[in-house]
């Protein structure tokens, strides 16, 4: 069975919150959303926050790398290779915690995020910075992951796997951005079968109903039979390390969590 996570971007930058309420409330552990909860350049502030992650073996982590201001496929060469700098300095920032790690840690990673229109991408540059990252993350022992999203490249199956390949990365599946993509949303490609088609490089998954198209909210599952389907395949995927309810508010987390765990005898 997967590990059940939240992000902590319900909860900001408030490490000992964090990670006593993954306890209290009975999480596996907690995905570090890397927007709003930031590393500090200073060595003794990671190290604190290393030290934190320590105190809870029982814990699992993932990782998911900056996505607001960075654009690692962007088509300005600037903004392509001060993207790939940065988010190769976020890895470094973690990479003392991860070799200590048994297991490669997964980092996942958006291209085409913010709706940003895919003329103002290079797909060269694309699957050039791809492999450049997934190798840099690889040789400090972690695993990058590249997420499908509600617009662009990564809405195609067919595209997103051409991408992972090249570069060796595996896929996190966002389940809401994936109900929300035009293959989807047109009928042409049902949510189940869209699952079926990358379930051998899955390993990791963000889990709510759908995303806005408008806001890009978060919208949480309102009944069991909204995502009993999508949640029973998710389970049993092959590779499937952990899943995120990547919900923004407590509320909605612990209305999510609480829908999924009454009707744990229906996985």
């Amino acid at each position: 069975m997967p590990k059940i996570l939240f992000s902590s971007r319900v909860f900001g930058n408030d490490v000992q919150k964090i990670l006593d309420y993954a306890v209290a409330q009975g999480f596996d552990g907690v995905e570090w959303y890397l927007n709003s909860f930031r590393l500090r350049t200073a060595r003794p502030k990671r190290e604190e926050f290393f030290q934190k992650l320590d105190a809870y073996p029982d814990l699992y982590y993932t990782f998911h790398l900056p996505t607001v201001d960075v654009e690692l496929a962007h088509g300005e060469p600037l903004i392509a290779k001060a993207s790939l700098a940065y988010l190769q300095m976020y890895i470094e920032y973690l990479a003392p915690w991860f070799t200590k790690q048994k297991e490669p840690q997964t980092l996942t990673l958006h291209v085409g995020s913010n709706s940003i229109a895919v003329e103002e991408l290079d797909w060269e540059t694309a699957l050039r910075h791809l492999k450049e990252l997934g190798d840099f993350g690889a040789e400090r022992n972690g695993k990058v992951l590249l997420e499908n999203l509600k617009v662009g490249w990564t809405t195609d199956p067919k595209t997103h796997q051409t991408m992972i390949e090249h570069a060796g990365l595996g896929i996190t599946f966002d389940t809401g951005h994936a109900a929300s993509s035009p293959l989807v949303r047109s009928g042409e490609l049902p949510l189940l079968d869209y699952l079926d088609l990358l379930r051998d490089e899955i390993r990791h998954a963000h889990f709510y109903a759908y995303e806005s198209l408008d806001k890009g909210q978060h919208i949480p599952p309102q009944a069991w039979s909204d995502v009993a389907d999508v949640w029973r395949k998710l389970v049993r995927l092959p590779n499937l390390r952990s899943i995120v309810l990547e919900l923004s508010t407590q509320v909605e987390l612990e209305e999510t969590f609480a829908l999924l765990q009454e009707n744990r005898e229906y996985w």
